[in-house]
């Protein structure tokens, strides 16, 4: 209750933002401390840095499947090297282990502050939706279900799309048939007959393309 009522039943955060260490250094009234934190700050920062370089050495599976592959120029190395170390920071301070999942599961939000903060700087990194992570399991199950009848209703568009398609065809065909024959025939009534035909053949074919139209409109958004 105390936490619901501080943090405004969660509409506010008090979690660190940033990525490094001393960005998340807090801050007291003693000067001494101050320079004592400061200092792990630093340390935990150089570390960091330091498990970067040894990354782009190494090249563990977890960072060429997040990360790529490591870039041949200088700036772009650096930037790797960075993101790489944000992450193996993380993986060190949790005893994260696994070759393949570069984060694991998510420590607490209120009660590992520090751990946290740099799960979510881990994740940034990574390029990775900041929301995703701190989703709950009900939450996880509605993007299931939303993406289910997503992929459905696009499985719909494309059979309908390709209906149209197939109803468009023939009427194309048949306008340009008509019209051939109209001008092949003598008897006034009878060429008049096979051109409101193909006019009509054409209206049709020319409603059934801009409903394709549509579906595929539909169907790329």
């Amino acid at each position: 209750m105390i936490v619901a009522r501080i943090t405004d039943h969660n509409t506010r955060r008090f979690d660190p933002i940033g990525s490094s260490w001393c960005e998340w250094l807090p801050r007291t009234d003693s000067p001494a401390w101050d320079t004592y934190l400061a200092s792990l700050a630093a340390a935990a920062d150089e570390r960091t840095a330091q498990l970067g370089r040894e990354a782009a050495e190494q090249l563990p599976a977890w960072a060429i499947e997040t990360l790529g592959s490591v870039p041949t120029d200088a700036a772009n190395r650096a930037k790797w090297e960075r993101r790489a170390g944000i992450v193996a920071s993380h993986r060190e301070l949790r005893g994260h282990t696994d070759d393949t999942d570069a984060l694991g599961r998510p420590p607490a939000t209120g009660r590992q502050t520090e751990a946290y903060a740099a799960y979510r700087a881990g994740w940034d990194a990574l390029g990775r939706p900041q929301v995703e992570h701190e989703m709950s399991n009900g939450q996880h199950r509605v993007r299931i279900r939303l993406a289910a009848r997503t992929r459905h209703r696009f499985s719909l568009c494309r059979q309908r799309l390709a209906g149209t398609r197939q109803a468009a065809a023939p009427r194309h065909q048949s306008a340009t048939l008509r019209a051939v024959e109209a001008d092949q025939v003598a008897d006034a009534a009878e060429r008049a007959r096979l051109r409101q035909e193909a006019v009509d053949a054409r209206a049709l074919a020319q409603t059934l393309d801009s409903r394709v139209s549509e579906l595929k409109a539909l169907g790329a958004a």
